[in-house]
């Protein structure tokens, strides 16, 4: 299968051909239901928020305080808060020392 790389909100254009391409991809017993899917998502997918993408290790600090909200019932302003420090921290140690002054 195919994929469709950077087609966020503002590269559009860029995909549409590719979107379309996709669309009038037959397998002879119509067209595959997966690749229906993902094209329907690409129209509500959104880029990735920047503590995601420039903090190292954010994902993965993000996704262990939702686990623990959603399976351990934490409390979640208590999450948030450790989960920001957390973040700061990265920021602090990994990012800030790199960025000219």
């Amino acid at each position: 299968m195919r994929r469709i790389t950077g087609c966020g909100a503002d590269q559009n254009r860029r995909c549409d051909g590719e979107i379309s391409d996709l669309r009038r991809q037959d397998s002879g017993a119509g067209p595959d239901p997966q690749i229906k899917i993902a094209v329907d998502q690409l129209a509500v997918t959104k880029v990735q928020d920047n503590a995601r993408a420039f903090l190292p290790g954010a994902d993965q600090e993000m996704a262990k305080a939702a686990a623990k909200i959603l399976t351990q019932q934490a409390d979640v302003k208590a999450t948030m808060t450790e989960l920001k420090k957390t973040l700061e921290g990265i920021y602090t140690k990994d990012v800030k020392p790199k960025l000219k002054a």
